[in-house]
């Protein structure tokens, strides 16, 4: 589940030169409209006692000495916090931006331009305090905040922000925010607080992926490509913690630092230990941790007892079809697998409840698609309906569909190594089978399932796909992007609306919001009704915390990114 940028950055980042065509913006509500069908937006808590009379006290008074006051017992000041990493390099261009536990960390460590909101992940001002994108959409700019200094002491400027920026689109640095900004032109700063960004086409995606970037300094890595191993080994950032050194390979000592514009975090001593999912577990069973950052495989089969704090994650499973295959590209087919599956069943017992249900490819909360549209509902009957309006009959009595002879025989792919798809391919199966439809599991190894995504050799396949921060996803669902072994339009969807919205989304005057939002509302509306991937859940993401420490949360947008400045016992 975690990292799927680790994994797929590499991949991706070929793709998305596509992006080149510029797209002239013309009456972005006439597409909206055009493209919304019938039910296009379905909704979805002591008083001290008084001391007694002796009865034998005598009228005299006498001197009553005051109730000592209980000695308070001191607030610790120090945070020991368990969690894993993919790699011990500390770079924040390379660790991946979709790991709630490399994430922590350079949240603490560093700046973020402009950081995703936790609740719904719209850009906030950072270190760049505010933006603007001209009308033509080909302009960024943008005000750096003064006052804003590196843990040596040294003031940030336009220069850091500006070096961050072509870093991370730097082939020698093989960033994975890469993937993230296409068409940057050049990158120029303009005096100690402003820096132009020109783009080769409009792209807002690049916007929010800029937002997103975690601020280097400069001053210490210049032209030096070396100097980044240093970086990794001793971090400098800006953050609200400051590195102080390791203690073995597998413990890094942090503190709070003075004058953070971010402010203070409440604790002020920080021990963060690197550790494996086992020891991850016989360490907090041993009380040597307060705080442990779920690794997927705890995330989703946590310790008895373990009291965790959950929220929705930056990834979803769902089913998807091969457009090609079995008559999948009618709507009708799609839809009635959709009402065979009893959702609240799936999600208990392949994920324990701890699922979010999607309508759509966005987490509902998602500042561009609210109000989200509802997962479908489960009904058989209506299933067996909108089979039978497609053709597909139990034409011979033996239970099982076909169409002019032909059986409806689906082929169900999925990887073995991951327990909750494979447990789901197994309950998808058996609810197919319930209406008529005779399924069949297919379990390969990760490898082998991706290659047969990629060259659409598969029927339906569970599989999982990183939902980003920027709503667009033209990546996934464009018409040019289905070519097999290239494109990561998996299913060969092909729809003029869909390519019509995502341009719009990609390309409104000046990034605005609210225009935004009115595009991708459409657009989540169009995959919900069309239904090109029958998407199931958000993955969890977790975090388990000792008790007597306050105020820990999670959020699908930043993990703790902003919650541990708040953590206090």
């Amino acid at each position: 589940m975690s990292s799927m940028a680790h994994r797929w950055g590499r991949h991706v980042t070929s793709a998305w030169r596509w992006y080149g065509v510029p797209v002239v913006l013309m009456g972005i509500l006439t597409v909206v409209l055009a493209c919304s069908g019938h039910g296009a937006f379905r909704s979805l808590p002591g008083a001290v006692p008084s001391p007694s009379v002796h009865p034998l006290a005598t009228w005299t008074p006498t001197p009553v000495p005051p109730t000592p006051k209980p000695t308070a017992t001191p607030s610790r000041d120090d945070v020991v916090v368990g969690l894993s990493l993919p790699d011990r390099a500390l770079n924040p261009l390379l660790l991946p931006f979709d790991d709630p536990a490399a994430r922590f960390l350079v949240d603490a460590l560093y700046d973020r331009l402009m950081p995703p909101d936790p609740k719904d992940g719209h850009l906030t001002p950072g270190v760049v305090q505010a933006w603007q994108v001209s009308d033509d959409g080909l302009t960024i700019t943008l005000s750096v905040r003064d006052g804003v200094r590196w843990h040596d002491g040294r003031p940030v400027t336009a220069e850091d922000v500006a070096f961050t920026i072509r870093s991370a689109v730097d082939p020698r640095l093989n960033s994975l925010y890469f993937v993230r900004l296409p068409h940057i032109r050049s990158v120029e700063a303009v005096g100690a607080h402003t820096v132009i960004v020109r783009l080769d086409a409009p792209s807002c995606p690049t916007l929010t992926g800029i937002g997103d970037l975690p601020l280097v300094p400069a001053h210490l890595l210049g032209r030096d490509m070396d100097a980044w191993g240093t970086l990794a080994r001793s971090p400098v950032g800006s953050g609200p913690l400051r590195f102080d050194g390791w203690s073995g390979t597998d413990e890094l000592t942090l503190s709070a630092t003075a004058g953070s514009w971010r402010g203070a975090p409440h604790i002020r001593k920080w021990r963060v230990r690197l550790l494996s999912a086992s020891d991850l577990v016989s360490e907090w069973g041993a009380g040597a941790l307060d705080v442990a950052i779920l690794p997927p495989s705890l995330t989703l089969n946590p310790p008895a007892g373990w009291d965790v704090r959950w929220a929705p994650g930056m990834e979803y499973v769902g089913v998807f079809f091969n457009l090609d295959r079995l008559g999948l590209s009618d709507s009708r087919l799609r839809e009635a697998l959709g009402m065979a599956l009893n959702r609240v069943q799936l999600n208990q017992a392949a994920l324990g409840g701890r699922g979010k249900p999607l309508g759509a490819p966005w987490l509902p909360a998602t500042w561009a698609i609210t109000p989200a549209p509802t997962p479908p509902v489960f009904d058989q009957d209506r299933a067996a309906a909108l089979l039978d309006a497609a053709g597909w009959h139990d034409e011979n009595g033996d239970g099982w569909r076909e169409r002019d002879g032909e059986p409806l025989l689906v082929r169900i792919k999925t990887n073995g190594e991951n327990p909750v798809r494979r447990d789901l391919a197994m309950l998808v199966a058996a609810a197919y089978r319930a209406v008529g439809v005779s399924a069949e599991v297919e379990i390969i190894p990760y490898y082998n399932l991706i290659d047969a995504l990629f060259r659409h050799d598969y029927d339906i396949a569970i599989f999982g796909w990183p939902i980003d921060l920027d709503p667009d996803q033209s990546l996934y669902w464009r018409s040019d992007q289905t070519e097999p072994r290239r494109g990561f339009n998996l299913t060969g969807w092909q729809d003029e609306c869909t390519d019509a919205l995502l341009d719009q989304g990609r390309t409104v005057p000046a990034c605005a919001s609210e225009a935004r939002r009115s595009v991708y509302r459409a657009l989540a509306a169009r995959l919900a009704e069309q239904r090109p991937v029958d998407v199931l859940f958000a993955l969890p993401i977790g975090i388990v915390a000792r008790a007597g420490l306050q105020d820990v949360s999670v959020s699908s947008f930043v993990g703790t990114g902003t919650s541990f400045l708040k953590w206090h016992w």
